[in-house]
């Protein structure tokens, strides 16, 4: 089998839920989710074998959280979301806003719970560090995006890329800190450990 993207979802074959693995069989049309554990053991033939009462969930993205999120940050009800602000100088260019889920509310997996204490020391040596003109940068897990968000500002070129999921919570982070029309707006991108696709999109 060729090499595929870990996902997360709901395995047909053990049944464990929230468990990474991979889609098989989606080319002939009979899909099913089976986790690594079970790829080990049973390799990834007898999909079509399985009884159909085993199939459960076929859902691979925001397997823990509560709903879908809203199209805009400014459609969120309150209090489903958690904002933070962050001063990294003295000035208002140097106020960023970040937005997280620690209850999952909408999304699922620890880069959508805080803005990790690592990633908020990245961004301050960011924001005072001296960088060449317009450099090009992709932030690989990006979450909530704050240390590209701060190279974005700085006029980089940014790319924020993340798992399927958890890209609405990076446009959530996007809004709260670029308008619509600035030319400084970081781009986002899905970029999974292991998809040649996702990198061929990311290429472009």
């Amino acid at each position: 089998m060729e090499t595929a993207a870990l996902e997360r979802g709901n395995c047909h074959t053990c049944r464990q839920r929230r468990v990474l693995g991979c889609w098989l069989n989606k080319e002939a049309g009979e899909a099913a989710f089976r986790c690594c554990a079970c790829l080990d053991e049973h390799g990834s033939g007898d999909v079509a074998d399985m009884p159909a009462g085993q199939l459960i969930g076929d859902c691979a993205t925001n397997w823990w959280a509560c709903s879908e999120p809203p199209e805009h940050l400014l459609d969120v009800p309150p209090g489903f979301l958690s904002l933070s602000h962050w001063n990294l100088g003295q000035s208002a260019a140097e106020l960023f806003t970040t937005v997280c889920d620690p209850d999952h509310s909408y999304f699922s997996g620890l880069g959508a719970e805080r803005v990790w204490h690592a990633g908020l020391e990245l961004a301050r040596h960011l924001w005072q560090s001296s960088w060449p003109t317009s450099p090009s940068v992709v932030e690989l897990g990006a979450g909530c995006g704050l240390p590209g968000m701060v190279l974005a500002r700085r006029g980089a070129r940014v790319t924020l890329t993340d798992v399927p999921w958890l890209l609405k919570l990076i446009e959530y982070n996007i809004e709260a800190n670029f308008v619509e029309d600035d030319p400084l707006r970081p781009s986002v991108s899905s970029l999974r450990w292991g998809s040649q696709e996702d990198l061929r999109e990311l290429q472009k």
